[in-house]
């Protein structure tokens, strides 16, 4: 079994918190949408638009509820006290081998204090 890694404080780590069949789901729901590739990246929004060149997101970039499946999980997040209300927003991007994500602070006042990040695929590595 592998040894839990150093996180910072206030990280932590869940493995395996959905299932396979779960993130096989995720995957296709992601998939059969229309991904934005205005970034290095290719990236899809829920909830809210982020505006990656102000650094926000304001009640004027809602986009709509999350969807069921995404809603699902927000739900859960809560019910597993991890999250003190339901998310109401979630960004998915795509990285491919060997693209990364520079270093950043994320804009709290948009995201508020609590994030939860999933890796779908494969693993992903963290520097703090």
């Amino acid at each position: 079994m592998d040894a839990q890694p150093q996180l910072p404080p206030g990280a932590g780590l869940i493995p395996d918190w959905i299932t396979p069949a779960q993130e096989a789901a995720l995957v296709a729901f992601l998939d059969a949408g229309e991904w934005s590739g205005d970034l290095l990246r290719r990236v899809r929004h829920f909830g809210y638009r982020y505006d990656y060149r102000a650094r926000s997101a304001t009640l004027a970039s809602r986009i709509g509820p999350l969807p069921e499946v995404l809603q699902g999980l927000a739900e859960r997040l809560v019910a597993d006290g991890l999250f003190a209300a339901v998310p109401d927003q979630v960004i998915a991007n795509e990285y491919l081998p060997g693209q990364g994500i520079s270093a950043h602070v994320d804009c709290e006042p948009c995201f508020g204090d609590v994030i939860a990040s999933f890796s779908l695929l494969s693993a992903c590595e963290m520097r703090f």
